[in-house]
C-alpha cells in the first residue's frame, strides 16, 4: 500500500472510531469508565504536551478552578472536575496523536496508551500514559512553483516550506493561503493553487513538493452598487448611498486589490452607524478581469446612550455617561455628550479602599461635562474634522487642582494600514489650585503676589501634531501586534498661549503570544518639554522659564512605575506645617524662627518625631522616560489571568542632569479577572529605591503686627509672637526621606483599577 493511501486511511479510521460502538473491559459495568488520575506523554520530543493534550478527547482529573485549589487539596470532590477513559476513547485518542504527528511530518510515528492502576485491588482509578515513538519525519526533498512566471519577483520571500525543511501539513497550508492573499494583492482576482506532494515507494522519508499556480488575469474594480436597509426600529434608512460610497473608496477601473475591498468593509463599520456591511465581489463576471462589487449595509440604532461605574485605589468610585447621536443631520456626522464624575467618596475612603485618591481638597469631586462633533469626508474621504468643548474640575493628586473651559478643532487623515494623522489646536483657560509648592520649588517663585499670577486664570493654547498606528488584535487584552503614538505641541504668543512652550512625547507598545496563553507585553514611553516663557511674569528673571503644571511629566501609579504611588516618581518636595518646626507647643523645636526667616533651617529632626510631620508632594519634571516588561499568563480555562513585571522608569527635573543609572526598577506580581465591563486588575509592586533627599517648603514667618496681622492666628515662640504669612520658604539643606528596611511593608504598592496597564 502506497504511504499516502495508508495515511488516508488512519485520518478516515481516526474520523469515524468516535461513532462506532466497541464493549466494554471484561467484568467492567457500563457507564462505570475508570477515573484518570494522571495523563502523561512519553517520548515527545518534537511536540510539547498542550499541543497533544489538543489533539485528544482524555483529560485528567483536575480542580476546577485556581480559586478551588484550598477545597480539592483538602479533598472535596465537588471542587474537582473528574474525568474517565473507556477502551474506545483509547485507541480514538491513539489514531489522533498519530494524524497529529504525521500532519508534522511524523508519518511512521506510533503511539502506544498504557493503563495502569495506582492500586490493583481498585479498578476505579487509572494512569494513562501514550508511549510516543517519533521517529524520523519525512523531508522536502524537491520543491516546485509552477505558473509564477509572469509574476514580478518577491512574491515567494517568507515562505515557510524549503527544501530539507520537514512535511508539514500545517506549514504547507499557510504557504499556501499567503501566497494566494499576495497574489491577490497584486490584482489577480481568479488565482488558484493547487498542491501536490509525491512520496517515493524507495524513498518513504523524502518527498517532492509542487504548489501549481493559475494566475488568471489582473482585475481591475467594475461597477460599484449599494444597498441600504434600516434598522430594526425605522421604517426608512436615514444613511444614504452617497455617504456610503464615500466610505467605500472603491471606484470602477481602480486596480483590483483584495486588501482594499476589506478595509472598505472596516470603513463602513468605523461609522458606527453600520450595524451590517457586507461587499460581495461578482467573480463570475464576463470578462473576468473586471470585478464588479455590491456593498449591502443595514443601519444600527441612529442614538445611544452608555452609562458606566467603576472603582480604582486612583480615582475612588468613578462614573461616566454619553449620548451619542450618529447620523447627525445626515452625511454620517456624529455628535457625542459626556458627563463623568470620579473621586466619589474619596474623602470617606482614603483611609482604605481610595487611599491613592488624595486627601483634603485632592479629596474632592473631580468632573467633567464636553461635548464631540465629528464631520467625516473632509477634503477627501480619508480626511475627517472633529471639534469638542468641555468645562472640568480635575486633579492631579497631591500636585494640583484645575478648572477649566476648553475646547479642541482637529483634523484627522488616515493614511493606511492603521495609521492617522491629526493636526490639532487646543485651547483652554484654566485657574489652578494647591500647585504653590510647586512654583516655589521649582521655579524659585515663592511670594503670594506671584503666585497669585500663575495660579489665575491663564490660556493655555498650544498647537499639536499627533501621529498613531495601531495593528492590534483586540484592545482590551491584546495578544499580538504593537501599537505607536507620537504627540508634539507648541504654545507661544502668537497662538494666545500665556504658557509658550515646546513639549513632545511618544509610546511604543509590542505584543506577543509566546505560548499557548502566555503574551509577553512590553511598552517604552518618553517625553520632554521645553519652555519658552511665560508672558505675564515676564518682566521678572524667574517668570522666564516656567512650565505649566499640566504640561510636566509625572510617573508612577497604576499604570506607570507600579512600585510607586500616583505621580510619586521623581523630583518631589516635602512640605511641613511652619509651627512644627519652630513652636514648642508641637514638640522640640528643630528650628529658631530666625532660622526659617533666613531659610537656613534644618527640618531632618522632625523625622525622629512619632507619626512624621512631612508630607510628599510631586513636582513632576521636564523629562520623562518609562519602560514595561510583562508577562501575562492566562489560568486555563477560567477567567482569571496572571501577571509577572518589571516596571522602571525616572523623571527629571530642568536641571539638566540626566543619567540611565538613575532609572528606578520595581518587579511585582498581578491578576486580573476577565469581567464584562473589562479586566480588573490588582498589582502589587515593590520599591527598590532607597531614601532620597528632598527639598523642604514651609510657610515664612513674622512677628505678629496688630495693625498688618489683625485676627490672624499667633504663636508663641521665647515670649515672642509670630504668624505664618502668605509667602513660602524654600529651607536649606535638604531632608533625607524615605528610608525603610528591605521587606518593609513601605515598599509594596497596591493597585486596583479596570483594564491592562498598557
Amino acid at each position: 500500500m502506497r504511504p499516502v493511501l495508508h495515511h488516508a486511511l488512519v485520518i478516515l479510521l481516526g474520523l469515524a472510531l468516535p461513532f462506532v460502538g466497541a464493549g466494554t473491559v471484561a467484568g467492567q459495568a457500563p457507564g462505570l469508565d475508570p477515573e484518570v488520575v494522571s495523563l502523561r506523554f512519553e517520548g515527545n520530543d518534537f511536540m510539547g504536551r498542550q499541543e497533544l493534550e489538543r489533539a485528544i478527547f482524555t483529560n485528567e482529573t483536575a480542580c476546577r478552578s485556581v480559586l478551588l485549589y484550598p477545597l480539592c487539596w483538602v479533598g472535596l470532590d465537588a471542587a474537582q472536575q473528574r474525568y474517565t477513559v473507556s477502551p474506545r476513547m483509547l485507541q480514538v485518542d491513539a489514531v489522533r496523536l498519530r494524524v497529529l504527528y504525521a500532519q508534522r511530518g511524523f508519518r511512521q510515528a506510533t503511539v502506544d496508551p498504557v493503563v495502569r492502576y495506582p492500586d490493583q485491588a481498585d479498578s476505579s482509578q487509572v494512569e494513562l500514559t501514550f508511549r510516543i515513538a517519533e521517529n524520523q519525519p519525512i523531508r522536502i526533498d524537491s520543491l516546485a512553483f509552477l505558473g509564477l512566471d509572469e509574476v514580478a519577483g518577491g512574491i515567494l520571500d517568507g515562505l515557510r516550506a524549503r527544501v530539507g525543511g520537514r512535511l508539514d501539513g500545517i506549514d504547507l497550508a499557510a504557504d499556501r493561503d499567503s501566497l494566494l492573499v499576495r497574489l491577490q494583492e497584486r490584482g489577480y482576482a481568479h488565482a488558484e493553487i493547487f498542491r501536490e506532494i509525491f512520496i517515493p515507494a524507495e524513498a518513504p522519508l523524502t518527498a517532492e513538493v509542487t504548489f501549481d499556480v493559475y494566475t488568471g488575469p489582473r482585475a481591475v474594480f467594475g461597477p460599484v452598487t449599494f444597498e441600504v436597509a434600516a434598522s430594526d426600529s425605522a421604517e426608512v434608512a436615514t444613511l444614504s448611498n452617497e455617504t456610503v460610497r464615500r466610505a467605500v473608496r472603491i471606484r470602477a477601473g481602480q486596480p483590483y486589490v483584495r486588501s482594499r475591498v476589506q478595509n472598505a468593509q472596516r470603513d463602513l463599520y468605523s461609522l458606527e452607524l453600520v450595524r451590517f456591511a457586507n461587499i460581495e465581489e461578482d467573480l463570475d463576471h464576463q470578462p473576468d478581469s473586471v470585478i464588479p462589487l455590491h456593498v449591502s449595509v443595514t443601519e444600527g440604532d441612529r442614538r445611544r446612550v452608555r452609562t458606566a461605574i467603576g472603582m480604582s485605589t486612583a480615582d475612588c468610585l468613578n462614573g461616566e455617561g454619553r449620548w451619542t447621536s450618529r447620523n447627525f443631520l445626515g452625511g454620517a456626522r456624529r455628535v457625542q455628550l459626556r458627563a463623568r464624575l470620579s473621586n466619589v467618596l474619596a474623602g470617606q475612603l482614603n483611609e482604605s479602599a481610595c487611599y491613592l485618591a488624595g486627601t483634603g481638597d485632592f479629596a474632592g469631586l473631580n468632573w467633567q461635562l464636553a461635548g464631540d462633533f465629528t464631520q467625516p469626508f473632509v477634503l477627501g474621504s480619508r480626511t475627517s474634522f472633529q471639534s469638542s468643548a468641555f468645562i472640568e474640575r480635575q486633579s492631579l493628586q497631591d500636585v494640583f487642582i484645575r478648572n477649566a473651559i476648553g475646547a479642541t478643532a482637529a483634523l484627522s487623515r488616515d493614511i493606511g494600514s492603521g495609521q492617522l494623522v491629526s493636526l490639532s489646536f487646543r485651547p483652554q483657560v484654566s485657574r489652578l489650585e494647591a500647585a504653590e509648592f510647586l512654583f516655589c520649588t521649582n521655579f524659585l517663585v515663592c511670594n503670594l503676589e506671584d503666585i497669585i499670577v500663575l495660579q489665575a486664570d491663564n490660556w493655555l493654547n498650544p498647537i499639536g501634531l499627533t501621529y498613531t498606528r495601531s495593528r492590534i488584535d483586540q484592545i482590551l487584552d491584546p495578544t499580538r501586534g504593537f501599537t505607536v503614538l507620537l504627540d508634539g505641541e507648541y504654545a507661544a504668543a502668537w497662538t494666545g498661549s500665556d504658557f509658550g512652550y515646546r513639549r513632545w512625547q511618544g509610546e511604543f507598545a509590542w505584543y506577543r503570544t509566546i505560548a499557548e496563553n502566555v503574551v509577553f507585553a512590553t511598552r517604552v514611553r518618553g517625553g520632554h518639554v521645553t519652555p519658552t516663557g511665560f508672558r505675564n511674569l515676564e518682566a521678572r528673571e524667574s517668570g522666564l522659564a516656567i512650565i505649566h503644571p499640566q504640561k510636566r511629566f509625572y510617573a508612577g501609579g497604576a499604570t506607570s512605575v507600579r512600585g510607586f504611588t500616583e505621580n510619586q516618581l521623581g523630583p518631589r518636595v516635602l512640605t511641613v506645617d511652619v509651627q512644627e518646626l519652630v513652636d514648642p507647643q508641637r514638640g522640640p523645636p528643630v528650628c529658631t524662627p530666625g532660622d526659617v526667616q533666613v531659610l537656613d533651617c534644618d527640618a531632618s529632626g522632625l523625622l525622629e518625631r512619632p507619626g512624621g510631620n512631612f508630607a510628599t508632594r510631586p513636582t513632576g519634571g521636564s523629562l520623562l522616560a518609562v519602560g514595561n516588561a510583562e508577562l501575562r499568563v492566562r489560568m486555563g480555562e477560567t477567567a482569571l489571568q496572571a501577571a509577572v513585571f518589571l516596571d522602571v522608569g525616572q523623571v527629571w527635573d530642568e536641571s539638566g542632569r540626566f543619567s540611565f543609572g538613575e532609572l528606578e526598577p520595581t518587579p511585582g506580581l498581578g491578576v486580573r479577572y476577565f469581567s464584562p465591563i473589562g479586566p480588573i486588575r490588582l498589582d502589587v509592586g515593590y520599591r527598590l529605591a532607597d531614601a532620597q533627599r528632598l527639598p523642604v517648603v514651609t510657610s515664612q514667618i513674622r512677628r505678629y503686627d496688630p495693625d498688618r496681622d489683625g485676627s490672624r492666628p499667633t504663636f508663641e515662640v521665647g515670649g515672642i509672637e509670630y504668624v505664618a504669612s502668605d509667602d513660602l520658604a524654600l529651607l536649606r539643606p535638604r531632608v533625607l526621606f524615605g528610608a525603610a528596611d528591605r521587606w518593609a511593608l513601605d515598599r509594596f504598592q497596591l493597585h486596583l483599577s479596570i483594564g491592562q496597564a498598557f
